[in-house]
């Protein structure tokens, strides 16, 4: 009986979720593992603890499928680049693109899928409306003939309009409107306050 009961807690423990910081602690010291030893127990490690929040962010699973590709690691590398994609990373705007090497058609075949799968999930008007609002805070900015006065309104007018595209279409994660969008809203709102 006891025995049992020890097997469902340990079960339970091992499902429980995590908070985003814990999944960022763990996270760090996977990634420092992932060139200095065997890769399928960091793969493991990463797979528990992806599991355990409700959205991993895109950029950890690039992270994960750029090392799978330089470990040659073919299946795996396509396998976490799609699901990288699946929740926004955009790969087409990527600074540091994945080393295709042996794995190029694998990497090529998923990476041709990229339109697709952001259409499934992307609401690109949003996109949009979230590009003109960093277009005009940008413009105003850079003119030398606005003042402080002008910044101020406008930044008023950007963050009452960012709020209302928030209650009619959610707030801009990742998945809805992509990566560089995401935090792109995120350096605003912090800039902002």
């Amino acid at each position: 009986m006891w025995s049992i009961l020890a097997l469902i807690i340990i079960s339970c423990q091992k499902r429980r979720q995590i908070s985003y910081p814990e999944f960022y602690r763990n996270f760090d010291k996977i990634s420092n593992q992932l060139y200095s030893s065997e890769m399928k127990p960091v793969l493991a490690k990463f797979d528990s603890i992806s599991s355990r929040i409700h959205h991993v962010p895109s950029y950890a699973y690039y992270k994960i499928a750029k090392a799978c590709s330089e470990n040659n690691l073919c299946e795996l590398a396509a396998f976490y680049l799609e699901k990288s994609l699946q929740n926004g990373k955009e790969y087409d705007k990527e600074k540091s693109p994945i080393t295709k090497g042996k794995c190029f058609a694998k990497i090529d075949k998923v990476l041709n899928k990229e339109a697709e799968i952001h259409s499934q999930n992307f609401n690109f008007r949003y996109k949009a409306l979230i590009d003109s609002l960093f277009v005009v805070d940008q413009k105003i900015r850079t003119d030398s003939s606005y003042d402080m006065k002008n910044i101020i309104m406008i930044d008023s007018l950007n963050m009452c309009t960012l709020l209302h595209y928030i209650e009619k279409f959610g707030y801009p994660s990742e998945k809805l409107v992509g990566d560089k969008k995401c935090f792109r809203c995120i350096y605003y709102v912090a800039s902002y306050g």
